[in-house]
C-alpha cells in the first residue's frame, strides 16, 4: 500500500487497524493497511498504538516507504516486532520476497523479538529474510543488555566491566549478546540501499560498524540525541557529538532530518549541537537518493 502523505497513511491505516490477542505472550495486529504484524501484548509502548492506530513513528514510516523502491536491499537494525522490517521489507520487495536472502536484514539483541521478527516476517510473505541474534556495534565484542521495564522495544546493549558481565544485578548473572560489525558479518554479498537504525543510543556505533556495507548512493534513518546518548557512549558528550557528525559529512553523506511529516529536510550542524536534549530522527542521505 502507498500513501500520498503522512495524514493519508494515518487515515487509512486506522480503518484497517486489527488485533487479536493469541494468549499471555503474543497477538497480532493489522498495520499499514495490508500487513501483518506478530507482537507481545505484554509491551506496554508499541503495542497499544499498532494495536488501536496500525502505525508506529507515522513520520518516519512515511519516509522510509517514500524511499523505498522495488528491488532495493533494506537492513533494520534494532528490529523489535519487525514492525519496519514488515513495512519497508514488502515496499522492496518483488513478488512477496527477495531474489537473495542478504536484501532483507533484521538485527535484534533480543531473542524473544527475533523471533517474533521472524514470525512477523514469515506471515507477510520474506522468507528470505535474514536474521541476526547480536548487537550491531564499532567494535567486537561481549556486551551487556539492558532492560527496561514495560516495552520490548527500548532495551539496549552496552560495553561493560568483567565485574559488570560476572555479577549483574542482586548477584545474578548478567544477561549478554555479542557485538559485532555488520559490514565483516555481511561481507562482500550484498550492499544496502536502505538502513534503519533504532539502538536505543547505540545508532551511530551500529551504522559506523556497517559503512562498508551500504551501497554509493542509499539512505540512512538513525536517532541522535546528545544529552541522551552522548552521556551513555561518551565521556564527553559535545566532542561525541561532534565526532559522528563530522564522520557522516566526511562519507559523504548530506545531514538532514525528517520532519513531522515525514519528509526530508536539510539542517546545519549548529542546529543540532544547539538542541542538544531534543530527539533528532536523522535522516543520512548520500548521492541523490530520496
Amino acid at each position: 500500500m502507498r500513501f500520498k502523505d503522512r495524514a493519508d497513511l494515518e487515515r487509512r491505516s486506522r480503518e484497517a487497524a486489527r488485533y487479536a490477542y493469541l494468549g499471555p505472550n503474543s497477538c497480532v495486529c493489522r498495520i499499514l493497511g495490508d500487513r501483518t504484524l506478530h507482537a507481545d501484548p505484554a509491551d506496554r509502548s508499541m503495542v497499544p498504538h499498532l494495536a488501536l492506530d496500525g502505525f508506529w513513528e507515522p513520520w518516519v514510516t512515511f519516509f522510509l516507504l517514500s524511499s523505498a523502491e522495488k528491488g532495493m536491499s533494506f537492513m533494520d537494525i534494532g528490529s523489535g516486532f519487525g514492525y519496519y522490517t514488515a513495512a519497508v521489507g514488502k515496499a522492496c520487495a518483488r513478488e512477496g520476497s527477495f531474489d537473495h536472502p542478504e536484501k532483507l536484514v533484521a538485527v535484534d539483541i533480543c531473542p524473544r523479538n527475533l523471533h517474533l521478527t521472524h514470525e512477523t516476517a514469515m506471515v507477510n510473505g520474506l522468507t528470505h529474510c535474514d536474521l541476526h541474534n547480536l548487537a550491531a556495534t564499532r567494535e567486537p565484542g561481549v556486551m551487556r543488555i539492558v532492560r527496561m521495564p514495560g516495552t520490548m522495544g527500548a532495551n539496549h546493549a552496552r560495553r561493560s566491566s568483567g565485574v559488570e558481565l560476572s555479577e549483574g544485578r542482586a548477584g545474578q548473572h548478567a544477561e549478554t549478546v555479542m557485538g559485532k560489525r555488520m559490514d565483516s558479518l555481511i561481507g562482500m554479498r550484498g550492499a544496502f540501499d536502505l538502513l534503519k537504525i533504532d539502538a536505543e543510543g547505540g545508532d551511530w556505533d551500529a551504522l559506523r560498524g556497517a559503512e562498508s556495507c551500504l551501497k554509493t548512493s542509499c539512505v540512512v534513518v538513525l536517532e541522535h540525541c546528545k544529552h541522551l546518548f552522548g552521556m551513555r557512549w561518551g565521556a564527553d558528550p559535545d566532542a561525541w557529538e561532534a565526532a559522528q557528525l563530522e564522520w557522516a559529512m566526511a562519507a559523504g553523506f548530506d545531514l538532514r532530518f525528517v520532519n513531522d511529516e515525514g519528509h526530508a529536510e536539510p539542517v546545519l550542524q549548529g542546529r543540532i549541537t544547539e538542541t542538544p536534549e531534543r530527539m533528532w530522527n536523522i535522516a543520512l542521505v548520500r548521492e541523490g537518493v530520496r
